[in-house]
């Protein structure tokens, strides 16, 4: 289930015994793997993506923030927290935008990611709009191509290695005053990037009851991992891709450092 409700209604008095400002929203930084209960995404489940004001259930949260949550539960809890959740609407007289609102599927958007018992995966459309910026004209503009992309770099391997050649446009500028310029490099990082989200893997939500499988690598410049698990027939299945490149103090160390 999704429900979006309006803030402004959330944030207003709509009944006697409800003062303002008694919803607040909650920030997620990590929103997959923070807020979701996410362990048996391996097996059909019921997702509920819900923005409420009634409870919460299975989710670690700080008491003032349990308000407004992300959680999962089997189809009859899921019905009778539905039914919940709509009677608090019509006490209170929150309205709810349809066009946003999801119940009962088998998968669900959650801030530009796609949640199903797949796993985890990127927002086609958010992709789409990424493949359809242009190269930047301006060293200013760089920041902007490099910030869409990072939000999706758990989905890319090595991404500080191809994101090296953007990422060094940002850096001051050199010792004889020049500025760092577009380089052929910088165009096949573009593209690579591009790339990579197109082909990006579905990440499987980690069970907590089976080992991890993680492995490292490292090169003067660049740091990286990848965390998998292995399933029944010993197959490795993604869970996460993590790299970020080294600043120039940790440059000089040996490798076991």
């Amino acid at each position: 289930m999704r429900s979006d409700m309006s803030h402004q209604q959330l944030q207003s008095p709509s009944h006697d015994d409800e003062p303002t400002g008694n919803f607040k929203s909650t920030a997620v930084e990590e929103p997959v793997f923070q807020t979701l209960n996410l362990s048996t995404l391996d097996a059909p489940q019921n997702i509920k993506i819900y923005k409420g004001i009634q409870g919460y259930n299975q989710v670690k949260i700080a008491k003032e923030d349990q308000l407004k949550t992300n959680f999962m539960t089997d189809w009859a809890d899921h019905l009778n927290c539905l039914g919940r959740c709509l009677d608090q609407c019509d006490k209170y007289g929150i309205s709810l935008n349809l066009e946003k609102c999801q119940f009962g599927v088998p998968s669900g958007r959650l801030l530009d990611h796609i949640v199903s018992s797949r796993g985890i995966a990127t927002d086609p459309n958010k992709v789409t709009r990424i493949l359809t910026l242009p190269k930047p004209e301006t060293v200013s503009g760089v920041p902007g191509f490099v910030g869409h992309v990072s939000y999706y770099r758990r989905f890319i391997h090595s991404f500080a290695v191809l994101c090296q050649p953007l990422t060094n446009l940002l850096k001051k500028p050199l010792l004889d005053g020049s500025s760092p310029v577009w380089t052929a490099e910088c165009s096949v990082a573009f593209e690579a990037l591009k790339q990579k989200l197109v082909s990006a893997p579905i990440l499987v939500a980690p069970c907590w009851k089976k080992p991890f499988q993680v492995y490292v690598d490292a090169s003067n410049i660049v740091i990286g991992s990848i965390l998998s698990q292995k399933d029944d027939n010993n197959r490795d299945h993604l869970i996460y891709f993590a790299s970020r490149q080294l600043v120039m103090a940790e440059r000089n160390y040996n490798t076991t450092e």
